[in-house]
């Protein structure tokens, strides 16, 4: 899914946004790259957000 949207979506983003999605998808790769997307579930995207510190 990652290298689709960086294929796909990232060449119509703006400088700054695509600057800023680099950083987003490298943390994102790093945490999830190694699972299966249909192995994601809720508790480690909540887990992924506590990690950043995204939620209060």
């Amino acid at each position: 899914m990652a290298r689709c949207y960086v294929r796909e979506v990232f060449p119509t983003k703006s400088v700054q946004t695509r600057r800023n999605n680099d950083k987003e998808l490298a943390n994102l790769l790093r945490v999830f790259g190694h699972m299966p997307m249909d192995a994601i579930a809720p508790m480690h995207i909540r887990e992924y957000l506590d990690m950043f510190e995204f939620c209060p």
